[in-house]
């Protein structure tokens, strides 16, 4: 605390002080130095990313979605940025509007297979039956997913003949 008071406009020391407050879990604390420290760096992504670390904690997900826009707006061709703000805007239970960040980070990087399994959530909890069960598909592709049970016989909709046999996931 003493550095702040020798140094009161350091980002670099309200970062790190910060930083130690959200170690211990004081998450207020934590925000306010961050928020002191992107006041005195605006542009900087590092204080933009604690700024929402410490509002993710505090479970304020639509002030994170504003940061994570702020992100994206300074770095518009960062497809994490993109991902982090889309992921802020699902957990504040907005998911048609994290379409948009979702679907940016996918044409940034068409191989993020987080990308796309979140993009088809969104999708799907807005309403869009249609592309969300398609875009659905990229769950298998994701790290945490299974693995597909039936690669060889998957039902696409089309009209069948005979015994249709559903598997559960």
């Amino acid at each position: 605390n003493s550095a702040l008071q020798l140094s009161p406009r350091n980002a670099l020391i309200h970062q790190q002080w910060g930083v130690l407050l959200h170690t211990h879990r004081r998450f207020e604390a934590a925000l306010a130095c961050f928020r002191r420290a992107s006041e005195l760096r605006p542009a900087s992504i590092v204080q933009i990313c604690n700024v929402v670390i410490a509002l993710r904690h505090l479970l304020r997900f639509d002030e994170a979605a504003l940061q994570f826009e702020l992100a994206c707006w300074l770095r518009p061709d960062n497809a994490k940025n993109h991902l982090r703000w889309g992921m802020a805007l699902m957990k504040g239970m907005r998911p048609a509007e994290g379409v948009a960040p979702f679907a940016r980070a996918l044409e940034l990087d068409p191989g993020h297979a987080e990308a796309a399994l979140s993009l088809a959530l969104c999708q799907l909890a807005s309403g869009n039956f249609e592309q969300g069960w398609k875009a659905y598909e990229a769950r298998f592709q994701h790290k945490n997913s299974i693995a597909d049970p039936f690669p060889e016989r998957r039902w696409k909709g089309e009209a069948i003949e005979g015994t249709l046999v559903v598997g559960s996931e």
